[in-house]
């Protein structure tokens, strides 16, 4: 005994016909018909399913009109929704191109330390200005949302993408290191500075600020490898490819046997890592040069320098000749003041 297998729309191959759009007002768009009249979808395509919505709904409307004027009312309302569809369309364009420039905007936002009630201010601006400029395009800017809490939450949305952006590159260093650096805010509270910087198997450099770390009680050695450790966890960053760590000379950073660096030592010892290498941050040691050399001594000399070019016209004449022949940005030399 056979078995029958049942049909499916698929193997009836029902194809939309011509005479459908005139009796019915139906036409066929990605294998549906759609109601010209209502814009309903009818998903299967049988004549019996299209007769019988047009029956039910628009015939006592429709039925009166025949012949050309018949043709007329359907090239209208063919007309009407592809009007329909274009502005869709264009509508979901211009919703796209808000969120965009909403991000854009916020990060212009937290770029410059502004409060992110300014972004209300900043639509304002757009308005006004586009409805001098250009009116047909004023309404554009009515659906771009720049509300202090839109603001706030694209730029945490900024940072979330960043971060995962930044512990993606992480994960395919080859080798990297770390500067720390801890400064006393407003509030007196300690932040500790956490920067990154490695290379990839493509001999690809990054270096960003991983973290800004806020250290509400101590600052000793402990609390700090603890914050370190908490941002390895946070970025997935391990210990085996940690090749230096750049610091100032305080006892909590470099001491013996309690400092940050031998923490970091004990610790990659357990993991077999490679030898660290420790560095003094530059800028440091340019506070220190500047602190024992001291600015006077070099004024004294260019101040001295000054007054014998000035004290004289012939100096100043033959000074101001050698500028002018050697082309010098500046034609001539004024007296130094100190700024009070």
């Amino acid at each position: 005994m056979t078995v029958s297998k049942k049909r499916t729309i698929s193997d009836e191959s029902r194809v939309f016909q011509e005479k459908w759009s005139h009796n019915y007002f139906f036409i066929q768009v990605k294998e549906k018909a759609i109601c010209l009249i209502c814009q309903e979808s009818i998903a299967v395509m049988k004549e019996y399913n299209l007769k019988r919505h047009y029956s039910t709904k628009h015939a006592a409307k429709y039925d009166m009109i025949e012949e050309k004027l018949r043709i007329d009312k359907l090239a209208l309302l063919m007309k009407n929704i592809q009007g329909l569809y274009l502005s869709l369309k264009t509508g979901h364009k211009d919703s796209e191109a808000s969120i965009k420039a909403s991000y854009i905007i916020a990060q212009k936002i937290v770029a410059k330390s502004k409060p992110f009630t300014d972004g209300e201010f900043i639509k304002e601006c757009m308005e006004v200005s586009f409805e001098i400029l250009c009116p047909a395009q004023k309404q554009i800017f009515s659906k771009l949302s720049l509300s202090g809490v839109t603001i706030a939450r694209r730029i945490e949305e900024l940072g979330t993408n960043i971060e995962s952006t930044l512990k993606e590159r992480i994960s395919k260093f080859i080798f990297y290191s770390l500067a720390l650096d801890e400064s006393t805010d407003l509030s007196d509270t300690i932040q500790l500075a956490i920067f990154v910087r490695g290379v990839d198997s493509n001999f690809n450099i990054t270096e960003e600020l991983a973290a800004l770390f806020p250290m509400k009680g101590t600052t000793k050695s402990c609390n700090i490898f603890n914050a370190l450790k908490s941002t390895f966890n946070r970025f997935d960053i391990k210990l085996n490819n940690l090749s230096g760590v750049i610091t100032d000379r305080a006892p909590s950073m470099i001491g013996k046997n309690e400092g940050l660096i031998a923490l970091i030592k004990k610790e990659m010892g357990t993991c077999g890592a490679l030898q660290l290498i420790q560095y003094h941050c530059i800028i440091h040691q340019e506070n220190l040069c500047g602190k024992s050399v001291g600015f006077q001594t070099i004024m004294k000399d260019v101040v001295k320098i000054v007054n014998f070019v000035r004290s004289r016209a012939l100096n100043h004449r033959e000074f101001k000749n050698f500028r002018s022949e050697i082309d010098a940005e500046q034609g001539d030399l004024i007296y130094f003041t100190d700024v009070r």
